[in-house]
């Protein structure tokens, strides 16, 4: 019978939840041009920079009821329930991989497909900056994750962003018109390199 390891389990997704809290600072501050890494966290509404302890995720959330301590302005619930699902799949991705390259590699990827979906939903964009950061990822640690290599994460970007940008143009060239905007050629591109192109055939 396997033993589960709860403090990793647990350690694990308080990893997964401050990196659902990192990717939702990045969400917001990627499209409007503004670093990630300054200025400090602050209310969207009134500018007012956070204390730490409104920083904790989701339990700050809960503490502050919803809303600004300052301005009283509404916090989104899709703040918490990022942080949520980033910690549920750190704990999963520790699961059954514990604290690895593989953990990494998938925690990473799903960091910034989470993000992605986020910055889509709210400004029907792909930020290339988001392209570049799974990019990275994907072909750093592709290496050191079971059938996955460097070729296979190469090829699956090439063919899977290539594929699509051909599909975009040949709509263009036949109907005149966009059929397929540039983000699928970017979200291609990104799961043919986090999966490899086997993983990208599955997945399309």
């Amino acid at each position: 019978m396997e033993v589960i390891d709860f403090t990793g389990l647990v350690l694990a997704a308080a990893f997964g939840l401050c990196g659902g809290s990192f990717i939702n600072s990045c969400a917001w501050r990627v499209p409007r041009g503004i670093s990630i890494i300054m200025p400090r966290s602050m209310c969207p509404a009134c500018g007012a920079t956070l204390a730490p302890h409104e920083l904790i995720p989701v339990l700050s959330y809960l503490f502050q009821k919803g809303a600004c301590t300052r301005c009283g302005t509404k916090i989104g619930v899709g703040y918490p329930i990022i942080e949520i699902i980033s910690g549920a799949l750190a704990a999963v991705f520790f699961y059954a991989h514990g604290f690895s390259f593989p953990f990494f590699h998938a925690f990473s990827l799903s960091g910034v497909f989470l993000a992605v979906a986020l910055v889509d939903l709210r400004h029907r964009i792909i930020p290339n900056a988001f392209v570049v950061v799974g990019l990275l990822s994907a072909l750093t640690l592709a290496p050191q994750v079971a059938g996955i290599n460097l070729e296979k994460s190469v090829l699956g970007a090439l063919i899977g962003g290539g594929s699509f940008a051909l599909i975009r143009l040949v709509y263009r060239w036949l109907r005149a018109r966009e059929g397929m905007g540039a983000g699928d050629v970017k979200l291609s591109i990104l799961i043919g390199a986090a999966l490899g192109f086997e993983g990208w055939l599955r997945a399309v």
